[in-house]
């Protein structure tokens, strides 16, 4: 399948420009909800409530932000250049301290090996399709710390009905003008791929939606 990871860039290039937009999902109150519902998971998870955190796919930095208030040593990466000078430029404003990069979540040059304690997918996994989503989780793993944790955040199928116009049974993706542009695996493949990774899950929370659920996975990485 064809991808274009960049074509995120062009959506950012778009939103920018809207002076009322503060990220991808646009609005103060979508971020607040995203928020209040992360904090939630980190504590029914009985996440580590200091350390380094990754987030993948961290776009405009308003998850890596609020992360930074709440006492984490944050980095933020995205393939999108437009998206990674937003979050910049919100940092600086703040007066934070959060690093954002940008770079590829499929071979992080920044990263060293076993820096981070926590990773993060900023619902970028579900945009990462076939052969490539083993890259993903490979250097998940090479930069979680041992006993670090990976929260994977992402859309699952099955994907019901035809509400989703653009969607491809055979290959389970959105299909966009011939690129693949989002993944809705089975829970079951989800996890398989977590686990095959050398991870291990220790917590699993679906979330059913309509036309597609979600599917939360926490995963420690075990020591050697």
């Amino acid at each position: 399948m064809d991808t274009h990871y960049l074509l995120h860039d062009d959506v950012y290039r778009k939103l920018i420009k809207d002076k009322n937009a503060v990220g991808w999902d646009k609005t103060p109150a979508a971020y607040e909800k995203m928020e209040r519902r992360l904090k939630l998971i980190f504590d029914l998870c009985d996440m580590p409530t200091r350390g380094r955190v990754l987030e993948l796919g961290c776009g405009a930095g308003n998850i890596s932000l609020c992360l930074e208030k709440q006492g984490y040593e944050v980095t933020g990466i995205d393939i999108s250049p437009t998206a990674i000078a937003w979050a910049t430029n919100k940092c600086l404003d703040a007066g934070g301290t959060t690093r954002f990069f940008v770079d590829n979540v499929l071979d992080m040059h920044f990263a060293e090996d076993e820096y981070f304690d926590i990773v993060l997918d900023g619902h970028c996994l579900h945009c990462i399709i076939g052969d490539d989503r083993r890259d993903f989780f490979s250097e998940s793993w090479r930069v979680l710390k041992p006993g670090g944790r990976l929260l994977i955040d992402t859309m699952c199928g099955p994907v019901i009905g035809n509400q989703l116009s653009s969607y491809d049974p055979k290959t389970q993706c959105l299909i966009s003008d011939g690129i693949a542009t989002r993944y809705f695996g089975l829970p079951e493949e989800i996890e398989k791929e977590v686990v095959d990774s050398g991870l291990n899950i220790t917590m699993a929370i679906r979330e059913p939606d309509l036309p597609h659920s979600t599917i939360i996975f926490v995963a420690d990485k075990s020591f050697a």
